[in-house]
């Protein structure tokens, strides 16, 4: 894994475009971006071939403290890796030499309550949690964690991948929940206004925990009639408040040669209703955040992606991620609590079929 070739200089962003907003609700646009602009730019900040390793979750509190989770190898079953940004300096947490722990989700509520989930190779899973001094690990075996939301110290929820899976955190341990229909991703706002997304027999789906229970929202269908086997799905969402949610994802077909296709979803709940939109051009949304000052970015595919800002005002301008050597995967995306900058992080794969193998984790980040 580790590269013996000097760090090769990135370019953070090619293009930038910008679109008007046609949806009511400020939804973007629905057909594909063409005119030019410039504005806030993404940047690495962390990740070189002598690092090595992948990342693959975040969580943040306010701009001294951002956690950055995966492991150490990118190629092989390595071991759990944390890092932190203190606001000056990116630095390799001390956790267990044996932790085998691949974090997939994570949330924090301070920096004396940070959680990470995710599986093991051999096929266990659990919980990690930093309580501002040292790391610890709960056993979640039997397990598939796909989102975890910290809504108090008290109060954190944890959904699995295979639906129907849910435990929650009292303050002194975790305990099984009453569930969600979906569970692909989790974001609330208060132990009232929790709204987890995922897709439910090939419709994109959404439940809401009022506080007692899980409720069914009602969200409209989307035409599946574009294609063969079709099928539309919320990858994430997004929770401004109660009343201003966002969730984005994909419609799915195939066309009459066979051929895969996909087009960006997105959906907003303004309190009452969901409004859906499936844009017109070609791609994914697979995953949003907020951007601290009543915008969004949604990232356009988790491969080589596209950072898309969509203004509060509506403005939407895209920033594409594009590496000279590397392709990009980039799992994790986070806004930075108390100001309007925004993280990603993922994995560098050498491009072509070199001699050395030097995929290495990134971190990216926009405002800081």
């Amino acid at each position: 894994m580790v590269g013996g070739h000097r760090k090769k200089t990135w370019t953070a962003v090619t293009s930038a475009v910008v679109l008007a907003a046609v949806a009511a609700c400020g939804g973007p646009a629905a057909s594909e971006p063409s005119s030019s602009t410039r504005g806030t730019e993404w940047s690495a900040v962390l990740g070189a071939p002598d690092l090595g390793g992948s990342f693959s979750a975040l969580a943040a509190t306010d701009s001294a403290n951002i956690w950055a989770f995966g492991d150490t190898d990118a190629q092989v079953d390595g071991t759990t890796w944390v890092y932190h940004w203190d606001g000056s300096d990116w630095t390799r947490q001390e956790t267990p030499d044996d932790w085998a722990l691949v974090p997939s989700t994570a949330d924090a509520t301070g920096p004396d309550d940070v959680w990470a989930a995710g599986e093991s190779p051999g096929g266990g899973a659990g919980v990690i949690h930093y309580d501002g001094t040292e790391w610890s690990e709960s056993d979640q075996s039997g397990f598939r964690p796909s989102a975890i939301e910290a809504l108090a110290a008290d109060d954190v929820w944890l959904l699995g991948a295979a639906g129907e899976e849910a435990a929650r955190f009292d303050g002194a341990s975790w305990s099984d929940a009453d569930s969600p229909r979906v569970g692909t991703a989790l974001s609330g706002t208060g132990s009232d206004a929790l709204f987890a997304v995922g897709t439910l027999d090939r419709q994109p789906a959404a439940d809401m925990w009022n506080g007692e229970e899980w409720v069914s929202m009602d969200v409209p269908e989307v035409d599946l009639s574009v294609g063969g086997e079709a099928s539309a799905s919320f990858d994430d969402v997004y929770a401004h408040s109660a009343d201003d949610v966002w969730a984005v994802g994909d419609l799915h077909y195939k066309d009459s040669d066979e051929t895969n296709n996909h087009r960006p979803l997105t959906a907003h709940w303004d309190g009452t209703e969901w409004e859906v939109t499936v844009e017109e051009h070609a791609g994914s949304y697979a995953a949003v955040t907020g951007d601290g000052a009543g915008g969004l970015w949604i990232e356009k595919s988790a491969w080589n992606p596209v950072m898309l800002h969509r203004a509060a005002d509506g403005t939407v301008t895209e920033f594409e991620l594009a590496g000279e050597d590397y392709d990009y995967s980039v799992p994790a995306l986070e806004h930075v609590p108390g100001t309007t900058a925004a993280v990603a992080a993922g994995t560098a794969h050498v491009k072509g079929d070199p001699e050395e193998i030097t995929d290495h984790g990134r971190i990216f980040t926009t405002g800081m």
